[in-house]
């Protein structure tokens, strides 16, 4: 466990793009602001070209943060490039005022990723493959609201490539309880899911510009649930995207509002399940599917009601499936010890499901 210790902030202007991030390099290893890992300690990352880097060539297991803000990251701030059996859990963190790069947080991985670290001007070390894959995402993105009002059709542009291992297109497992996500802008998503497992209880999402918001490509697999929030946000594909090839494992008590851009392109305040045969991303204009409303369990795939709590080691009990208003964490403290146990317990319920 590594504790940041208290009013821990990283504010000097000239210095901010050296500021070396958190790079995990052990199983079980804890971050945590403070004895308790609370947001209130004030634990700031500021600038930086990336606030935690997984590297691809190291396998980890049980990796955490806890009560960590995460602001102003020259790219991205968390670089998920972990292999695909690694996972990590941020837990009441908080993300604001990033607003350069493609993506907040990256979940992405290949055999042969290279994902360097970028340096001043955009050079890499040895990360050429994976931003040009950015700029042509990138690309397709900005040249919708031009290209639409004229009606002409977007440029089709291949995916990022993945590296397919039994068929799919793996990434680590990402969980996210109890956290905060405002007044961010970056050029394509907030949360970028390709092939990977994001799973995410109890968050707030607000304010945030991005064409979308949570993007699940390439046989990603989606849990939301808890009470997430989803409030003024301004996108064009969104504010939550599941390409023909994803799956929503599991969706119940989440809800949003003014969610819908004024380029949105899709016009669904929830989340937006693309049709076989389309490309949403590389081709925006010809954008089919249909719209999951929030909240509404009937979209995903675990069919099954959940009848009784399930016990935590704490004692708390995993709450059962029904419509609530959420409430925001920042009015109840974050995740508490019921949010922190469904984050544990929800995970081994979808990958059994898939396998079932």
């Amino acid at each position: 466990t590594f504790d940041l210790g208290l009013q821990l902030e990283f504010d000097d202007p000239t210095a901010r793009q050296n500021m070396v991030g958190l790079i995990p390099l052990l199983d079980n290893s804890h971050y945590k602001c403070g004895e308790d890992g609370a947001l209130s300690n004030r634990c700031i990352l500021r600038g930086g070209w990336y606030h935690i880097l997984f590297e691809d060539d190291l396998p980890l297991v049980n990796i955490s943060f806890s009560g960590l803000t995460f602001d102003q990251s020259l790219d991205s701030s968390v670089m998920a490039y972990g292999q695909p059996g690694n996972d990590a859990i941020f837990i009441n963190c908080r993300w604001r005022n990033n607003k350069q790069g493609s993506f907040l947080v990256d979940n992405f991985w290949h055999l042969y990723l290279q994902g360097g670290i970028i340096e001043p001007g955009g050079n890499m070390v040895g990360g050429g493959r994976r931003r040009e894959q950015e700029r042509e995402l990138e690309w397709n993105i900005e040249s919708l609201l031009t290209r639409r009002s004229m009606g002409q059709e977007a440029r089709s542009e291949r995916h990022r490539y993945l590296q397919a291992v039994g068929g799919d297109y793996p990434s680590m497992y990402l969980g996210f309880a109890g956290c905060e996500f405002a007044d961010n802008e970056l050029s394509v998503a907030l949360i970028s899911n390709d092939g990977g497992f994001l799973d995410i209880t109890k968050c707030r999402f607000e304010s945030n510009k991005a064409a979308v918001v949570i993007a699940n490509v390439l046989s990603a697999r989606l849990a939301m649930y808890g009470a997430t929030t989803f409030r003024n946000n301004d996108d064009i594909i969104g504010p939550v995207f599941v390409d023909s090839t994803s799956t929503i494992l599991f969706h119940e008590k989440t809800m949003g509002e003014n969610n819908i851009g004024i380029a949105n392109v899709v016009q669904c305040e929830g989340i937006f399940m693309e049709a076989p045969g389309t490309d949403c991303l590389n081709n925006p204009v010809e954008c089919y599917g249909s719209c999951c409303e929030w909240g509404d369990s009937s979209c995903d795939l675990v069919k099954e009601d959940l009848t009784a709590p399930v016990p935590s080691p704490d004692g708390a009990s995993v709450p059962t499936r029904g419509t609530a208003r959420p409430s925001s964490p920042s009015e109840d403290d974050g995740c508490n010890a019921t949010c922190k146990t469904f984050a544990v317990i929800l995970p081994l319920l979808g990958l059994a499901t898939v396998v079932a």
